[in-house]
């Protein structure tokens, strides 16, 4: 289905970035194209039935709204996806999709660094290890029609993290390192259209040609998974201290800029012109929990609210869509969803924190299953963006 933090936020999460949220389509192009056929057409609804999520040990799947079933997306009918033996074991979030053929970052062994870029059609069935990193590792990926654009990672002694870009040509295979020197900070890709790259620095937005020529500075782009229509969007801290968010709307054809949700705690899902979103309501108690190994009991509480809200992408008529709370479910910050798409027809999903009962009478509840990390949904909301009904999807086996 169909996908800068801008800013602060998406620099500081997975959605990890120079992230590939899938890549929009773009218009070919000759030198003397004009603006508006370079202009970017931004596809935020799944061209397929069903939308790619990761679950557990970063696992893909396939979750088909309709239907309400989540299954591995390995073709493999003996594999039982639970080890370096499956292609899609312990892949990344940075997944980038075009027409049928999806690329993406796995480990490649048991560390805790991604070193493979890999490929698979969802047509066929075909898997390939196009590039195996040496030397260093890879922290993100982003797709264009003949290149794949990634980031070296090396820890820099002194100076911390540092990332360099790096280009593969998908027809040649071949690699080129497209910056001479390390970036010790955020870097950001964020998007491109026919003729160039943008990316983010700190904060600083930049352009270049895909050769890494013709440099352009407060040359600004966006994340394919935060656009829809005419629209782009930002999640930004407006304070140093309070940590609610507001989101901002920017018409890329007028120029536009409007601060659409003054606060919320999560993330947004962008789709067919409309925006849907967390408020900072009051928290939701689920239950009691026992705490360590003093065994006092401490509240569970959803800090995102259990309920979404949904407006035009201008932020007009902005409404309530559906409210979750009740279903021991706690919303998870944001969608997980990966590919770049958000949606299938008149559904979007949106990840939850699943909590069981386990001792009626003192209201005991923990949450199913416990990986140890709050990376990957216990289940799915299913909700139709037009009439607010929803139903939800048990992700455990």
């Amino acid at each position: 289905m169909k996908k800068f933090l801008i800013l602060l936020l998406t620099f500081s999460l997975t959605l990890s970035l120079f992230s590939c949220t899938t890549p929009p389509e773009t218009l070919s192009g000759s030198s003397d194209d004009t603006e508006e056929t370079r202009e970017i057409k931004y596809s935020d609804e799944s061209d397929y039935d069903y939308l790619i999520v990761l679950l557990n040990n970063s696992m893909m799947h396939k979750l088909y709204p309709e239907e309400g079933i989540v299954v591995p997306l390995c073709p493999d009918p003996l594999c039982k996806h639970n080890s370096q033996s499956c292609p899609f074991f312990q892949a990344s979030p940075s997944i980038c999709k075009r027409g049928n053929i999806i690329y993406y970052l796995r480990k490649g062994n048991s560390q805790a660094y991604y070193l493979d870029i890999c490929k698979f059609d969802l047509d066929s069935g075909k898997y390939e290890v196009l590039y195996g990193a040496n030397g260093f590792t890879i922290s993100g990926l982003y797709a264009t029609e003949d290149y794949l654009f990634f980031k070296a990672m090396s820890v820099r002694p002194n100076e911390g993290t540092g990332y360099k870009v790096m280009r593969y040509d998908i027809k040649t295979k071949e690699v080129v390192e497209l910056m001479t020197e390390y970036v010790v900070g955020d870097l950001t890709l964020l998007n491109h259209d026919a003729e160039r790259l943008y990316w983010s620095e700190s904060r600083i937005y930049y352009s270049t040609d895909y050769d890494y020529k013709n440099k352009k500075e407060n040359d600004r782009g966006f994340h394919a998974n935060m656009s829809t229509g005419d629209y782009s969007f930002s999640i930004d801290f407006p304070d140093a201290v309070s940590n609610l968010r507001q989101i901002t709307s920017f018409n890329r054809k007028t120029g536009e800029e409007k601060v659409i949700v003054e606060s919320t705690r999560g993330l947004l899902i962008a789709y067919k012109g409309k925006v849907i979103y967390t408020l900072p309501d009051e928290v939701v108690f689920i239950g009691n929990k026992i705490s360590g190994s003093s065994e006092k009991t401490v509240g569970v509480y959803d800090k995102y609210g259990g309920k979404l809200y949904i407006s035009n992408a201008d932020g007009s008529d902005a409404k309530l869509l559906c409210d979750l709370t009740g279903n021991n479910c706690a919303l998870d910050m944001g969608p997980t969803t990966v590919g770049g798409c958000d949606g299938v027809g008149d559904y979007i999903v949106w990840p939850l924190w699943y909590y069981e009962t386990v001792d009626e009478e003192n209201n005991i509840v923990k949450r199913r299953p416990f990986t140890g990390r709050f990376d990957f949904p216990d289940k799915f909301a299913v909700i139709n963006y037009k009439t607010g009904e929803y139903k939800i999807i048990d992700t455990v086996e």
